[in-house]
């Protein structure tokens, strides 16, 4: 299944206003039968917002100024890190992650990027395009130089 944009969108609920079946109109497309009839859904319930492709990744959650300016405060009077402000902030009664807390620092621009919090690394195994590919053979028995008795 491929992803349209916008303009595949108009063009798939036209076809559908037009008269089109669902299934020609996904095998042009590349996509399933289903799609179709959600776009088509989503086109009624919605109107013209129906054609914008949704946001990629998780929405952030809105964060007070006030916080902001108390995290930015803090930082900038005692130089401590996410952790001790998140320890700070919960005595003074606030219940935020320490991640927000983290956010807001790189935001802020008060933190340097740490490299071990960059995202899981992508594991790639390894794997010979054939098999049987290459093969590895111990030839120690066979070249001994001391002659067998049997």
């Amino acid at each position: 299944m491929t992803k349209l944009n916008e303009n595949k969108r108009k063009w798939v609920i036209q076809q559908f206003r037009k008269g089109r079946s669902a299934t020609s109109i996904a095998r042009i497309q590349k996509i399933s039968r289903r799609y179709v009839y959600k776009l088509i859904l989503k086109h009624k319930n919605e109107g013209e917002l129906a054609y914008k492709a949704k946001l990629p990744g998780r929405p952030k959650i809105r964060i007070n100024s006030k916080f902001e300016k108390r995290v930015v405060e803090i930082r900038t009077a005692d130089d401590y890190g996410s952790e001790k402000i998140h320890y700070v902030m919960k005595r003074e009664g606030f219940a935020v992650s320490q991640h927000i807390i983290q956010r807001i620092l790189d935001e802020e621009r008060l933190t340097e990027p740490c490299e071990k919090r960059r995202g899981q690394r992508k594991y790639v195994r390894y794997q010979w395009p054939i098999s049987n590919y290459m093969w590895h053979t111990d030839w120690s028995e066979h070249f001994s130089s001391k002659p067998s008795t049997n």
